[in-house]
């Protein structure tokens, strides 16, 4: 045996050891361990193209490039939600424009508006041919990436209905427990409506208050520096393409703002509507 005059070292420098007598008296084996068998760190490969077959709502499948917009990833149609169809896509920080350009309190954040830009790109895949509108939207919870890149899903349901909920969802890691464990989270939910629910809400927009009427009675104006001025002293910090609005008017109930859309450029290529125009 060693000690602390005679380490183990010594030992072993003194005289030959016969290892394999230590464990013959037993039923051994070895066996290969992971180096950090408790890390709980996961190493996602980014793949340029889905490696799954798109399926479309008839069930039929097909390449997915054939009918999937690139910011949407992979679409799934599973047996555990009936009559649900599901998107799958990379969020990735180096990809989405609008993290570096949307800062709250020195944070990048994705605005509401690309969520729902989102959205939108699923609803217009899933029905096509007709129109329809975002309503009852509720925002849960802000997309914030910190250092890691996620998984985020869109999820419609009951697509056969004239009035189908939809949900935005991403998988974060938390500590809990003392380890690493992933959550799927939700940030933004509401309904689309199509076909005569679509009509009845479309014919409200006509009754929206007259732009010049509104500006003619409006007390309180800023220049568009003023209001990013004023934006930035809450926290807001807006890169180039979120700074569009040129001017900004209010009478204490209404806002009526002057926007120039940002020229467009590479990184807001594949958006129907853009989330800066949107935001």
């Amino acid at each position: 045996a060693a000690s602390s005059d005679y380490p183990l070292r010594d030992v072993y420098k003194r005289q030959d050891l016969d290892w394999a007598s230590y464990d013959r008296p037993f039923r051994a084996r070895k066996v290969a361990l992971p180096t950090y068998p408790f890390s709980g760190q996961r190493h996602w490969v980014d793949s340029q193209t889905p490696a799954l077959a798109a399926t479309t709502r008839g069930g039929s499948s097909a390449p997915a490039s054939m009918v999937l917009h690139p910011l949407l990833g992979q679409r799934l149609e599973t047996g555990a939600l009936p009559g649900a169809v599901l998107f799958q896509m990379d969020i990735l920080r180096g990809r989405h424009y609008f993290f570096a350009e949307h800062v709250f309190m020195g944070v990048e954040t994705a605005p509401a508006a690309a969520l729902l830009s989102w959205v939108w790109l699923a609803a217009g895949e899933v029905f096509p041919a007709e129109p329809f509108i975002l309503a009852v939207i509720t925002l849960v919870l802000p997309l914030i990436l910190y250092d890691e890149d996620r998984i985020g899903q869109i999820i419609l349901r009951d697509v056969d209905a004239e009035r189908c909920s939809f949900e935005f969802l991403s998988r974060e890691n938390r500590p809990e427990h003392g380890h690493e464990a992933e959550v799927w989270v939700t940030h933004c939910k509401g309904v689309i409506l199509r076909g005569a629910q679509y009509t009845a809400l479309a014919a409200q927009a006509d009754q929206a208050p007259d732009p010049q009427k509104l500006e003619a009675r409006c007390g309180f104006k800023l220049t568009g520096e003023a209001f990013y001025e004023s934006m930035a002293a809450l926290g807001y910090t807006y890169g180039p393409l979120f700074r569009g609005i040129q001017s900004a008017a209010s009478d204490g109930d209404d806002m009526l703002c002057h926007w120039l859309s940002p020229e467009k450029s590479a990184k807001t290529e594949g958006y129907w509507v853009t989330p800066s125009d949107l935001d």
